[in-house]
């Protein structure tokens, strides 16, 4: 019985000290919920917190295997990720690279940070991943704790901006005008590739941002470099812009404008462009030189067009009395011819022919000034006709042997062909003969000789008039056919001339679309060959008619060979 109570009392004793320990362990468990609870409401808090964050918070064990995740962007659910390795949530290549990352912070236990881009099905998204171990008291790592920032928008950002900036970069490389961009302490931020050419910068300069390295450079390319020292590289009042030319050493002018640079409101340095414009000066100094050179054109052709107009009106004034002179001698030269008697006692025969003679030369003299101011004047036309040049040539040539035998010099046709008919205007190219031949007369000697040679190709008709007389002296030749030239003097009193016949002869015969080329050794003879384009105009072709005017080639004969003295008219 004894025994038996002091079994009850032990066993009460030892149910007690049970009751004790469930007590104890259920106290236990009612704290460890509580830690449970205050954890599970920490971590709601903090997610919450974290709710507008663009930041994915993890944490990953030893095999690589989710253990806590906030805020995923993947297509699952939270909690569909716990337990699981990234490669078993969703492969490619943003999650094989996060995975390579957590194995080096494991390998290396140190942290590593990473930019990875994670496709998704309407774009891309880039985070900025940190992983970091994490590590129990004797320094194992047992997990690892990965922080993962959105960065696309900024990637997206910076691709913009990186792609405004070579937009940016290709203008000014493009531009024709050297940049050079300076911050307020001096140091080059920016400068192209025409700023180096332009200046010859040399390459070890190039890619350094020294400013006084560079004016040092520059200075020497300049004539003065006191102003583009005080105006672009140590520029005292940062407020001003500047505009300014620059004579380089090598004769270039360049043209410079400095402007400032302002970011956010703020001077933050000068922006310098250089533009070369030694061509545009040229080109303003030739305008310039040009409009000078057109004043003085306009001024001269304002004093020729008042002088050919008071020759023009002298020579008119000049003609009408010698066409009374002429008139009036061949009126009494008729009425000498029909008085026997008159014709005795009259003293007049013995001058009427020096009286014709000479206002034969006033007429020609006239004639020939009208003429050439009418070509100055670009008055001048030509009546073209087709016409067989070789019997209007050979008619002119048989109405001067007369002259040519009074001075006993033989004149001589000779043609290759006996008719060609082409475009020209007869009397001018009758003129163009009769100055040539009279030429040809008066400067050849006594007992002479004078050809008058045509010959033909498939394009042009030539005819030449070859003397042995005087000759031309070589220096002369280029300038016989200016106004008013002579070859000699000493055969004036035998053959007076104004020098404007070979003028004129050169003006017709171009006006032809002819050219008249001269030959000559002096002491031995010239040759003159007249070149005439073969050529026809539309309309019919003119027969020469034996009877035209007759006694007017007669009297044109008279007038082009008024100055030869040694035959007179009535011979």
């Amino acid at each position: 019985m004894r025994n038996k109570k002091k079994y009850l009392k032990d066993l009460k004793k030892k149910n007690m000290g049970k009751d004790k320990e469930i007590r104890i362990l259920k106290s236990i468990i009612e704290e460890k919920d509580k830690i449970i609870q205050k954890l599970k409401n920490s971590d709601k808090n903090f997610r919450t917190s974290l709710k507008d964050s663009s930041f994915i918070l993890a944490h990953v064990d030893e095999e690589l295997r989710y253990t806590w995740l906030y805020n995923p962007h993947y297509d699952f659910e939270q909690d569909e990720s716990i337990g699981k390795r990234d490669d078993e949530l969703s492969l490619n290549e943003g999650t094989l690279q996060l995975m390579d990352l957590k194995i080096r912070v494991l390998e290396t236990g140190e942290r590593q940070n990473k930019e990875i881009s994670f496709p998704l099905s309407n774009g891309v998204l880039t985070y900025n991943v940190n992983g970091r171990p994490l590590k129990d008291d004797k320094g194992k790592t047992i997990g690892i704790v990965t922080a993962s920032s959105d960065i696309t928008e900024l990637k997206l950002k910076e691709k913009e901006l990186k792609e405004n900036q070579e937009i940016l970069r290709s203008i000014l490389q493009s531009t024709s005008d050297g940049i050079l961009v300076l911050s307020n302490d001096f140091k080059v931020i920016h400068s192209n590739e025409c700023f180096y050419e332009m200046w010859d910068i040399p390459e070890v300069l190039r890619f350094k941002n020294d400013a006084l390295m560079l004016y040092e450079h520059c200075r020497n390319k300049l004539v003065d470099s006191s102003e583009f020292k005080s105006k672009i590289f140590f520029v005292e009042d940062l407020t001003r812009c500047y505009a300014d030319c620059l004579k380089m050493t090598d004769g270039r002018i360049i043209e410079f404008v400095s402007s400032l640079l302002v970011v956010k409101g703020e001077i933050n340095g000068i922006v310098c462009s250089f533009r070369d414009i030694t061509d545009r000066n040229k080109v303003y100094d030739l305008e310039k030189n040009l409009l000078e050179k057109k004043k003085v054109i306009q001024e001269a052709e304002r004093y020729n067009k008042l002088k050919s107009q008071i020759f023009s009106t002298i020579s008119h004034e000049l003609k009408t009395p010698i066409n009374i002179i002429l008139a009036s001698i061949q009126l009494i030269e008729s009425y000498k011819d029909r008085t026997p008697k008159c014709k005795q006692c009259c003293p007049f025969h013995k001058y009427s022919n020096a009286m014709k003679q000479n206002s034969y030369r006033l007429i020609r003299l006239i004639n020939n000034y009208i003429d050439i101011n009418k070509i100055e004047a670009n008055f001048f036309s030509l009546d073209l006709k087709n016409t067989n040049i070789i019997k209007i040539v050979e008619d002119i040539t048989l109405s001067v042997v007369q002259y040519a035998r009074s001075k006993e010099i033989e004149l001589i046709f000779d043609t290759e062909i006996e008719e060609k008919v082409i475009s020209f205007d007869v009397e001018k190219i009758e003129r163009v003969m009769l100055n040539l031949l009279s030429n040809a007369i008066k400067f050849t000697k006594t007992g002479g000789t004078i050809n008058v040679n045509i010959s033909c190709n498939e394009s042009k008709i030539k005819i030449s008039v070859e003397d042995t007389g005087i000759g031309i002296p070589l220096c002369m030749q280029s300038r016989i056919f200016d106004t008013f030239t002579q070859v000699d003097q000493l055969y004036r009193r035998k053959a007076e001339g104004s020098g404007i016949g070979l003028a004129l002869v050169k003006s017709f015969v171009e006006m032809h679309g002819g050219k008249v080329i001269v030959e000559s050794s002096y002491g031995k003879g010239s040759i003159f060959t007249i070149e005439l384009p073969i050529k026809l105009v539309k309309e019919k072709y003119v027969l020469e008619n034996e009877n035209r005017l007759i006694q007017s080639k007669i009297e044109k004969t008279m007038i082009e060979f008024s100055d030869i003295y040694a035959l007179s008219v009535n011979d």
